[in-house]
């Protein structure tokens, strides 16, 4: 029948230098006086935090709000799917 034989792949060796980033560097963003604010009023909620760890946390708290929206949006629609057209209307 058949015969089983072990076959061997070449093995491609590469060298990765040590100073490669662990992660691409992020988009160059420059403090614009609207950004500047935004930092500074919520940075007494963050002692000893830089202005870039601030900046992360507005970040991260603007996507969660915007979920949020997103999130009641749908369920507005999902409520009003299927109703009447004429119970839409304003009177």
């Amino acid at each position: 029948m058949f015969s089983t034989m072990s076959v061997q792949k070449p093995y491609l060796l590469t060298a990765i230098s040590m100073t490669m980033p662990s992660r691409p560097p992020g988009p160059p963003l420059t403090e614009t006086d609207e950004l500047a604010e935004a930092i500074d009023a919520v940075a007494p909620l963050y002692p000893g935090a830089s202005r870039a760890d601030i900046l992360r946390r507005l970040i991260h708290l603007g996507i969660e709000t915007i979920g949020e929206r997103q999130g009641r949006h749908r369920a507005a629609v999902r409520d009003y799917a299927g109703t009447p057209a004429s119970t839409h209307l304003a009177t």
